[in-house]
């Protein structure tokens, strides 16, 4: 009876909820199993997996209820080991959705909820594609609450690769239902077409995704480094269409050598302390295929810097600039095109700096000629300083422009030729201001440069009395304290 009791308390135990168990995985034999597929098919909810070596693991993995297996599990390394999932690209397991053959989807996690994957490397060596045109290092597909932490995605080259198709380090993708709270932090992507693809199965369904990006390192991709077709939003003007949520934020993040830093195409997107170095060409605001309007895209505390090309280009949207920096660009460092659906624009303690470095005929700041029906530009506290400053209207006819479409209000504009083109102007000043050292390479660049020196006419000239520009004054150590 005692032996009897004493099963029947340890199985009520190991049944209990949140019982886990740990999974080791081994090449050489010493861990459970030796394949991280064998792992996931074996793993109950909640169990850990974890990687014993610094193995490369040739295997296209497939995880997720979609896929048969556990919703909820720990995927991670080994103190002190750095394994690798490198997809052999044989699976075929898209056929459900009319999508025949081998996937090129690489580690596909399918319906997962509260994954935890951390400290593994995700590569894809092809440049292929399936018949949906795509490919991937690592797929989260109708998952929720998964965290992809301390990782590094990797691709099949840098800028110069060939591509016949789209292909991408990280693929987040709303078929069914919105992919919300998803977060990438502290990982580094790399040598891919395009970095991080943020998309929804069918324009004009609301499963848009919710996305966080916190501390990555995205760099050397052949496109994108993030582009984001669409994003959930608090409130859509048609929830039919737009999934409800906080939509995406990216902060402390960097984004260096891509082609566009970013393209944000739909619903609601958060840029904050990011920095955006040497890309090759702009962050563009564009609705895109499977994005809806409006795109409402916030960019706080923000650095763009020596964009071979424009610094942040509005197709469609309403943005709001918040004590960014924009230095440094070839072109423009803020453009809204003739063609832009909507362009709706906030620009507030920021700084805008020796741009134009091979279009000098352009102007810092140019809102153009439309027949959009919403359309305006409104700039306050912020330095201009260049060759040409704020435009409203078209280059080749100053007179074909919007009435009242542009306003600056306590802006600083120091410019070697026009300061203002049809902008309607309060408080108007023309000075240095003074930056501490401010820097246009993108290899040289740091915030700090372009603090406000003591003595600097920007330090008071502000709508609330306080500081013009992005970063304030430069902040003094503190005096040694001596004890008598």
């Amino acid at each position: 009876m005692r032996l009897l009791l004493f099963v029947f308390l340890i199985l009520s135990i190991t049944c209990l909820p949140g019982f886990t168990a740990t999974i080791t995985v081994a090449q050489d034999g010493s861990g459970d199993v030796n394949t991280i597929q064998n792992a996931v098919a074996m793993a109950a909810e909640g169990d850990d997996i974890l990687v014993l070596d610094s193995a490369v693991y040739d295997e296209d993995l497939a995880a997720g209820p979609l896929a048969g297996f556990a919703a909820q599990f720990t995927l991670k390394a080994a103190e002190g080991q750095s394994p690798t999932l490198r997809a052999v690209n044989s699976a075929e397991r898209l056929g459900a959705i009319g999508a025949p053959g081998a996937d090129l989807l690489g580690a596909f996690f399918a319906g997962c909820v509260g994954v935890v994957i951390e400290g593994m490397t995700f590569e894809n060596p092809t440049t292929d594609i399936n018949v949906l045109t795509i490919s991937a290092a690592i797929a989260l597909m109708d998952c929720n609450d998964v965290v992809l932490r301390n990782c590094t995605i990797r691709g099949a080259g840098g800028p110069g690769t060939a591509y016949s198709g789209f292909n991408f380090g990280v693929l987040v993708s709303g078929q069914t239902i919105p992919s919300a709270g998803i977060v990438i932090e502290d990982c580094l992507i790399e040598q891919c077409h395009y970095g991080i693809q943020i998309l929804k199965g069918t324009a004009g369904e609301p499963t848009d995704p919710s996305v966080t990006i916190r501390g990555c390192t995205i760099q050397n991709c052949n496109g994108n480094g993030i582009e984001m077709d669409c994003a959930s939003q608090p409130n859509p003007d048609e929830p039919s269409r737009s999934a409800i949520g906080d939509g995406h934020l990216i902060e402390n993040t960097q984004i260096i050598n891509c082609e566009n830093a970013a393209t944000l195409g739909g619903g609601k997107i958060v840029f904050r302390n990011c920095t955006l170095l040497g890309n090759r060409g702009s962050v563009n605001v564009d609705k895109q295929d499977s994005g809806e309007l409006p795109i409402l895209a916030d960019f706080d505390q923000t650095a763009i810097v020596g964009s071979e090309n424009i610094g942040v280009r509005v197709i469609g949207g309403r943005v709001s600039m918040t004590h960014c920096i924009v230095a440094g660009c070839f072109r423009e460092g803020l453009y809204a095109a003739a063609d832009a659906e909507e362009a709706i624009i906030t620009v507030d303690h920021c700084d805008f700096y020796q741009n134009l470095v091979e279009t000098p005929e352009l102007f810092e700041l140019r809102l153009e000629a439309s027949i959009a029906l919403d359309r305006k530009l409104t700039v306050s506290n912020t330095n201009v300083i260049g060759v040409a400053g704020i435009l409203n209207g078209t280059i080749d006819d100053p007179n074909d422009y919007e009435e009242d479409a542009a306003i600056a209000s306590y802006c600083n504009v120091l410019t070697d030729f026009e300061s203002y083109i049809n902008v309607t102007v309060d408080h108007e000043a023309s000075f240095d201001p003074l930056y501490a050292n401010p820097q246009t390479d993108a290899a040289l660049f740091s915030r700090a440069g372009f603090q406000l020196q003591e003595g600097s006419p920007a330090l008071a000239a502000a709508s609330d009395g306080g500081f013009i520009g992005s970063q304030g004054p430069i902040q003094t150590r503190l005096k040694h304290w001596m004890m008598y």
